[in-house]
């Protein structure tokens, strides 16, 4: 069996995250495809930027989330939240996180969120990609971060019990 172990910080600080938006949404065709779910599912978008608090003042990445709009009384607390959006739902709501898909993937930093970090059209980044899920295998929360070349690092620990 292996056990996964993950830390994403790029310091020994905690990343901040600052969102910026956040409204209730119907998938379109565009996001259905983006976030892995079915055209017309009601959510809540969040979408914001992560620093470090070392470097505060150049973001880390950007990332967007689409909330199942079960927990859409988070709307107002989302915005000055000092935890993760699951912490909070886990929180509130008790829905615990049974399950996270995630992919990582080479990309490039698409026009509208460039200039948000700082960095040209095309610059190469990460691209991390979460399904968090229940018990009952549902998705609660996907989240979808472009991170530029050099300002993050992703590493894990696969430690084999015998």
């Amino acid at each position: 069996m292996l056990i996964l172990g993950t830390s994403v910080t790029t310091s020994t600080s905690p990343i901040i995250s600052r969102r910026n938006g956040v409204t209730p949404r119907i998938a379109d065709s565009a996001a259905a495809q983006r976030f892995g779910c079915r055209r017309g599912v009601r959510h809540l978008h969040v979408s914001g930027l992560r620093h470090d608090p070392v470097q505060i003042d150049l973001p880390i990445g950007h990332v967007e989330a689409m909330i199942d709009e079960r927990y859409a009384a988070l709307i107002d607390d989302l915005p000055k939240l000092r935890t993760s959006i699951v912490t909070a739902i886990e929180a509130r709501f008790g829905e615990r996180v049974a399950r996270i898909d995630q992919e990582i993937a080479a990309a490039s930093i698409p026009a509208p969120i460039a200039p948000l970090l700082q960095v040209s059209e095309g610059t190469p980044a990460l691209l991390i990609r979460r399904t968090y899920r229940g018990h009952s295998n549902r998705a609660f929360e996907v989240s979808i971060g472009y991170y530029p070349t050099g300002r993050f690092v992703y590493r894990n620990a696969l430690l084999r019990r015998y």
